[in-house]
């Protein structure tokens, strides 16, 4: 076994008894691990603290309540009461309420110190939620049983990001959701039980379930989260609306690098075709961008009698354009994307070539991996690996890299290496600019993932503003991407199949 450390951490109450038998703890790791142990005592309480040792959740005792989240956030809140803490483990919802009681009756006791006491029977409380609504949504819940796919979609939409890639799929998958987003969600501001409700009222919306069903307002009012459910379907509503317009302008017409003479454009309600036109404009990039001036004008008429409001565009355009252009800062009296959120597409899977007719299905097999694989399911590649294109394009037909593809550095002759990683990768990220992308710049891109390709507007609108350089934007901003999801390739099977020539897909 190689060489290594151990750090092992603890509280501050009982630091002195613990650093007594700390030489019989170093020795006891050094003889098991065969490695260089060291102790070190942290004073103070940290609310984030996390357990010096990394527990494996499958190594656990048979019927606990509990999930490995569960019992290291209870275990560092009791730790500082010491002895006047009961011992663990918790096996039922008596025994959690049990602690409760007994931490309670600690109010009066002098020795114990005010926050360390709060921040237990606050981590107490958070628990029986947890577990209260496990239990509802196992042996309660007035729609469907939700299934791991559904729990995973209805967390990113609670927490804004993926679940943990170590976490399994059903009851586990759900319990350790849940008791993430009632430890380890909340923040200093607002309630703590909105990312649960949040989580719940997303699984409803699936199910159809309206905010006044009997059993979720049951559920809320039990937990005292009765306004935040209802908060909960109002931002689901707000969030159909805005994403339920999408207006398609696709410059597929464009010859190699050339700007195309004609615009195709789409209006769509979901997947419903409400309006389609096609607009002449110069080949030139100004000539493009003031017609959007008028394709937006028709689309905005459009949206109207759909009475919503258009705020999504996805904007169609070959490799060599998608390279260098930046549609979103076009300007039409203030820039494009400051009241639109824009996603850039690959227009070449509208008219796939012989020789590329499969990349399509391939993508989704692609798609349907990814939402099992990591949170982050990104391949962040080098420039030795971009500058052995031809490798690097057999690796990918090898399907040796899952996933999206992003470029840490941005190579002189971009559009050339783009349209090959564009058939094989369902996204691509490169740097806006010259050089190499931050290393800040790509930690934000793997924080962000699960909001991703939405935040990218976000970013570039913040930059515009000039806005703090500290900024979590300001890093996202420096990154450019071309998306494929599985609504991109819906409207493009329907171009497929509804048109020869570029005729409406309906």
């Amino acid at each position: 076994m190689s060489e290594g450390r151990y750090t092992l951490r603890h509280s501050d109450q009982q630091a002195a008894h613990r650093a007594r038998s700390g030489l019989g703890l170093e020795k006891a790791v050094d003889k098991e691990a065969s490695t260089s142990s060291q102790l070190v005592t942290l004073n103070g309480l940290s609310l984030d603290a996390r357990s010096w040792f990394a527990r494996n959740a499958r190594h656990r005792a048979d019927g606990a309540l509990l999930g490995p989240l569960g019992e290291e956030d209870l275990r560092l809140a009791l730790d500082p009461l010491g002895d006047a803490a009961p011992a663990l483990p918790i096996v039922t919802s008596g025994d959690l309420a049990r602690l409760r009681r007994t931490l309670a009756a600690l109010d009066r006791h002098q020795a114990t110190a005010d926050q360390h006491l709060a921040h237990a029977l606050r981590t107490v409380d958070r628990l029986a939620t947890a577990v209260r609504t496990r239990e509802f949504l196992l042996s309660s819940w007035p729609g469907s049983l939700p299934e791991s796919e559904r729990i995973r979609r209805a967390y990113v939409t609670a927490a804004g990001r993926p679940a943990s890639a170590s976490a399994s799929d059903g009851d586990e998958l759900l319990r350790d959701c849940v008791e993430s987003l009632c430890l380890r969600v909340p923040r200093a501001k607002g309630s703590p039980t909105a990312p649960l409700a949040t989580f719940v009222a997303a699984l409803a919306v699936e199910d159809g379930l309206a905010a006044g069903t009997p059993g979720l307002t049951g559920w809320a009012r039990g937990i005292g989260a009765g306004v935040e459910l209802v908060d909960a379907f109002a931002a689901q509503a707000r969030r159909a609306a805005e994403n339920r317009l999408r207006l398609v302008v696709s410059l597929h017409s464009a010859m190699a690098d050339e700007w195309p003479e004609t615009l195709l454009v789409w209006l769509l309600d979901g997947e419903t075709l409400v309006g389609r036109e096609d607009f002449r404009c110069p080949p030139t990039q100004a000539g493009v961008e003031q017609r959007l001036g008028a394709v937006l004008a028709w689309a905005t008429r459009q949206a109207r009698c759909t009475g919503f409001r258009l705020k999504r565009i996805d904007i169609a355009a070959p490799a060599a354009l998608l390279a260098c252009w930046r549609p979103e800062e076009a300007r039409l009296g203030q820039r494009l994307g400051l009241y639109y959120d824009i996603v850039l597409r690959w227009s070449d899977r509208l008219n796939l070539p012989a020789h590329l007719g499969l990349i399509n299905e391939f993508a989704r097999n692609q798609l349907d991996e990814m939402k099992d694989g990591p949170a982050t399911p990104v391949n962040w590649l080098d420039k030795a690996e971009l500058s052995a294109v031809q490798k690097l394009v057999e690796s990918l037909g090898n399907g040796c890299y899952g996933g999206a593809l992003a470029l840490r550095h941005r190579p002189e002759r971009l559009q050339e290496l783009l349209e090959p990683l564009l058939a094989y990768a369902p996204m691509v990220l490169w740097p806006d600019g010259t050089g190499d992308l931050p290393q800040a710049s790509q930690d934000s891109v793997e924080r962000n993932w699960a909001r991703l390709p939405g935040e990218f507007s976000a970013a570039y609108r913040t930059s515009w503003k000039q806005g703090d350089p500290a900024h979590e934007h300001t890093d996202l901003a420096r990154v450019r991407s071309v998306w494929l999801d599985e609504q991109w390739l819906d409207f493009c099977d329907a171009f497929a199949n509804d048109s020869v020539d570029g005729e409406n897909p309906r």
